[in-house]
């Protein structure tokens, strides 16, 4: 003879079903919390804390130094350089790759290397120099993911001397003055970051020469700003190869 389940069998047997489909039904997303202005965004994913403290790779230094070079090559109509330059860009790149790969800002810099190395073949200036700054761009986003190191800063002032120095060379002296001004803006953002025993003099004299660039564009000296950017050149080029080694 069969006997009907107890009352504590059956809500058992209630709650075991409505636990299967609860684990059947795919779990919601939750929505973001609302602030003072509406919704907030998803919380962006936090690297794991060692991932944080790595160096990033001295290719990502050395990217940096080929740029210069190429830069240089561009902004004086030397196309042997530019192109030789573009070729230790294009392999350190491909030595860099690899070891950042699935960081964000591979793919801008992925699609500027393309569009530069297409601007320098048809030896068009300006856009091998449009997308070499992308390239740059792209570089420092990767940079960024690397909390301890001063990288992505340094890829910022060095932006802001190849833009202020472009306009120098065409004698273009308000843009070349609004540049100086955004240059000297973004180093003393990025002087506190630098300032580290071992390499503070560089940095002292680094900041003592974007301020007379600035002097020397107001003047439309280009005599002065063009050796000015000399002594910047070569303290910022220690200071990258000081922060390269650690």
């Amino acid at each position: 003879m069969l006997h009907r389940p107890t009352g504590l069998i059956a809500v058992l047997i209630f709650s075991l079903a409505a636990l299967g489909c609860g684990l059947a039904a795919p779990a919601q997303k939750p929505e973001p919390p609302t602030g003072p202005a509406g919704k907030g965004s998803d919380p962006k994913p936090i690297l794991p804390l060692l991932e944080q403290l790595k160096a990033p790779p001295a290719q990502l230094y050395d990217l940096e130094q080929a740029a210069g070079s190429l830069f240089e090559g561009l902004n004086r109509g030397n196309w042997p350089q530019a192109e030789a330059a573009l070729t230790d860009l294009q392999h350190l790149w491909s030595q860099a790759r690899p070891q950042v790969e699935g960081k964000k800002g591979i793919a801008d810099a992925d699609k500027a290397m393309v569009q530069l190395a297409e601007a320098v073949a048809k030896k068009k200036s300006s856009a091998a120099y449009e997308n070499l700054n992308k390239f740059i761009g792209g570089i420092d986003t990767i940079s960024k993911s690397y909390k301890l190191s001063p990288l992505a800063d340094l890829l910022l002032i060095s932006n802001a001397v190849r833009d202020a120095s472009f306009y120098i060379e065409d004698r273009n002296w308000l843009k070349a003055s609004a540049k100086a001004k955004q240059l000297d803006d973004t180093w003393r953002q990025a002087k506190p970051v630098l300032e580290q025993a071992g390499i503070l003099g560089e940095v002292i004299r680094t900041h003592l020469n974007i301020t007379k660039l600035r002097d020397a564009v107001a003047a439309e000296n280009k005599a002065a700003c063009d050796e000015i950017l000399q002594e910047i050149n070569l303290g910022l080029a220690t200071i990258r190869d000081f922060y390269r080694g650690q």
